[in-house]
């Protein structure tokens, strides 16, 4: 059975004579003993007979040039999609707008970020001063020797603990 599978893979080699002498040997000895390989050889000759009776058209090379064509259009409608423009490409925006609109809100937001930092500072700054006074209110005897201000100051300069 696997001989016969084997065989028949070769049959059509067989039949073209494309075998060394050995091959072509065990094979002819095979299908002097197996009708199934035989019959196989029988239908490869009949496929082959019917095919060499039939008139084959020659393309001319126009034909072929055209084909060509044809065939790498039809390639690339495959393999490259066509293009779709994006959702932003759709409306007709120029770059003489978008880039200065784009450009004051980056800075719009720059300027929001520094006035929020400045206004955390300057809350900072005056929960300082309240606790300065209350802290001279509590005991007078602190004495800020050049005013709540300049201590305030020095208080900015000095290294957190």
């Amino acid at each position: 059975m696997i001989r016969c599978l084997l065989i028949k893979r070769k049959l059509y080699d067989y039949f073209d004579n494309s075998l060394s002498e050995i091959e072509h040997a065990q094979i002819k000895k095979h299908l002097d003993s197996c009708s199934g390989c035989r019959n196989g050889l029988m239908k490869i000759k009949a496929v082959i007979d019917i095919a060499q009776s039939k008139r084959v058209p020659h393309p001319t090379e126009e034909f072929w040039r055209k084909f060509q064509g044809e065939l790498d259009d039809k390639l690339n409608e495959v393999l490259v999609p066509a293009y779709k423009p994006g959702f932003w490409r759709q409306f007709p925006v120029r770059s003489v707008v978008f880039v200065p609109a784009v450009s004051l809100l980056v800075l719009v937001m720059a300027l929001s970020v520094q006035f929020r930092h400045s206004k955390s500072i300057n809350s900072s700054h005056q929960a300082l001063l309240d606790e300065m006074n209350v802290l001279e209110e509590v005991n007078p005897a602190i004495y800020f020797s050049n005013g709540i201000e300049s201590s305030l100051d020095e208080a900015a300069l000095a290294p957190e603990m």
